[in-house]
């Protein structure tokens, strides 16, 4: 997914190479996108997200939250009533 959302940025004129992409958009080392195989630990994720949002690119922002939430039970995420027995 992040490999998409990295070809999303490309074809939107944001980046020209992974290598930019890990240092600019992600905040990590210019080969991190290379050695890691676009599997990215939470914290770029969410440097990225922050990255995206300040650029105004809203729709790529909100894939990076979804691949930031991905797995995390609902009622721990913001804005989720909170319906589990107690």
């Amino acid at each position: 997914m992040v490999r998409a959302i990295f070809e999303a940025m490309q074809a939107r004129g944001l980046v020209t190479s992974g290598r930019a992409f890990s240092r600019h958009w992600l905040g990590r080392a210019p080969n991190y996108t290379c050695s890691t195989r676009f599997e990215c630990a939470p914290g770029a994720l969410l440097h990225l997200h922050r990255r995206l949002l300040e650029v105004g690119e809203t729709d790529l922002a909100r894939q990076v939250l979804d691949l930031l939430t991905e797995g995390t039970p609902k009622y721990l995420l913001p804005h989720h009533e909170d319906t589990r027995r107690r």
